[in-house]
């Protein structure tokens, strides 16, 4: 859920389609904290041809440009998807403009700080992968850097410790983008 652009309205995003909606596109819905009531206001997100789903949904102090963690329900899968993707809102009634800021299981770890790795584990070293199903939480630092949590919904998520078996622990990175988010990603009319 994000902070509309007047910071008097908050926009929700459903995690998934409604049941009977198209299944590849979700909704972003407006709501006025002073009425506490839903406006007519509706966004479409395009999901990419494998994401099924949203982890979090976050705008920059502009109100219109942001960021999405979407992801397949892989985990422990580095062919899976998961993804940072950069997001404008237009007009309401539109669909978002969106790009790939981060593709969140070929992350660049030239230092290897994500190492060692207990044997089984997947996604450590250079890649460093964020391989589960749990990307649930972001936070914009400004510019080009942004955390990003997995919630590991102990102990049912196994997507670092694959060959283990071992819940994973909760992880929290910070990444830095290769472009500042807010650098223009147009809408476009919803069909």
């Amino acid at each position: 859920m994000a902070l509309g652009r007047d910071r008097r309205t908050l926009l929700p995003m459903l995690e998934k389609p409604l049941v009977g909606a198209p299944q590849d596109r979700t909704q972003i819905f407006s709501f006025d904290l002073r009425t506490h009531r839903y406006s007519a206001d509706r966004w479409f997100y395009p999901y990419e041809r494998r994401g099924v789903s949203i982890g979090d949904f976050q705008l920059d102090h502009g109100g219109r440009d942001g960021l999405v963690i979407e992801r397949d329900n892989s985990q422990g899968d580095l062919n899976g998807f998961k993804a940072l993707e950069e997001v404008h809102l237009g007009a309401p009634g539109t669909t978002v403009g969106k790009r790939e800021a981060a593709d969140l299981l070929n992350i660049v770890d030239p230092a290897r700080i994500s190492l060692p790795a207990r044997p089984g584990d997947v996604g450590l070293g250079d890649p460093f992968a964020f391989p589960f199903n749990t990307i649930e939480d972001l936070v914009l630092l400004g510019g080009r850097e942004v955390v990003v949590l997995d919630d590991n919904n102990f102990p049912f998520s196994v997507g670092r410790h694959v060959g283990s078996g071992a819940p994973d622990d909760e992880e929290l990175i910070v990444l830095r983008l290769a472009r500042a988010v807010g650098s223009r990603v147009t809408g476009r009319a919803a069909r």
